[in-house]
């Protein structure tokens, strides 16, 4: 009986400890009765999770750490909630767009590349467009279930071999010496590509793009206005700023939910673009957006 108490008592101090932390609180914290709930209704709802710690994909169960057990805990949740509004029968007659930023995280984890593959593969028959982000594109290129149904890509620059050679396969041109190079300079290239002096100033937007007919082309993203740039500003400074007015506003700062009537989802430029992409395609990647 003293064994069994000494057990009981060890396990609630661990949850104790373990609910004084970030995750903790969000897994198995004690209700406040102050909780936001994830919203079933349509909208834009945005869900941030800083100091996430994924375990990686190759990592045996028995040898997570705690962080990484809260951390896929929080993952599962929120996944488990993406899932059921994409197949709410009530949602099931509306488009949605899903976005990941920095989605190599996900594909990192057994239960990212799960739920990316899954939700490709079910996107056509819910309405759901998926929107990835990432700065690993071998890391897609490693899920067959998710490359097959990606419909457009946008490929910015990278450096090495590997990837050079993944984001040619990802969009379609053919895997060699001209195409690795194309991939290299797209970032800090202004002149021609071949030129005997090229220039060498970093050019941000530039990019590959494939669309829905498998066409490839050398395009240039320009964002229209500054406050949509500050409004997609991923800086250190940026971000600590957009922190401090949401906690000074009593947002969470976990999940921001703007909610849109029926009747305004076109509003504006960024929701209209977003109901473009959902009519569009089925899936999209946007590689390392700078």
């Amino acid at each position: 009986a003293s064994t069994e108490g000494s057990l009981i008592r060890d396990v609630a101090e661990t949850l104790k400890a373990t609910t004084a932390t970030g995750f903790g609180r969000l897994v198995a914290g004690k209700p406040t009765g102050n909780e936001v709930s994830l919203p079933t209704r349509s909208g834009l709802t945005v869900l941030q999770f800083p100091g996430v710690s994924l375990p990686e994909a190759d990592t045996p169960e028995e040898r997570w750490t705690p962080s990484q057990r809260m951390s896929v805990a929080a993952l599962r949740g929120v996944l488990g909630w993406c899932t059921t509004m994409a197949g709410a029968r009530d949602m099931r007659h509306r488009a949605k767009l899903l976005a990941f930023p920095e989605v190599h995280l996900l594909t990192a984890s057994t239960d990212g590349r799960v739920y990316l593959t899954q939700a490709a593969r079910m996107g056509a028959a819910f309405g759901l467009t998926l929107m990835l982000d990432t700065q690993d594109v071998t890391g897609l290129t490693s899920l067959p279930g998710l490359v097959e149904s990606i419909s457009s890509v946008f490929g910015f620059a990278q450096q090495t071999n590997q990837e050079q050679t993944a984001l040619a396969e990802l969009v379609g041109l053919p895997v060699n010496d001209d195409s690795r190079h194309l991939i290299d300079a797209l970032d800090r290239s202004t002149g021609s590509l071949f030129a005997e002096q090229p220039t060498h100033d970093v050019r941000r937007g530039h990019c590959l793009f494939r669309d829905r007919q498998g066409r490839v082309a050398t395009v240039q993203v320009t964002i229209p206005t500054e406050a949509l740039r500050a409004t997609l500003d991923t800086s250190a400074q940026a971000s600590a700023a957009r922190y401090a007015d949401e906690t000074h506003a009593g947002l969470p700062p976990a999940v921001v939910q703007l909610p849109a009537p029926d009747d305004a989802l076109a509003d504006g430029p960024v929701l209209a673009a977003c109901r473009r992409v959902i009519e569009g395609s089925t899936s999209g990647v946007i590689d390392d957006v700078e």
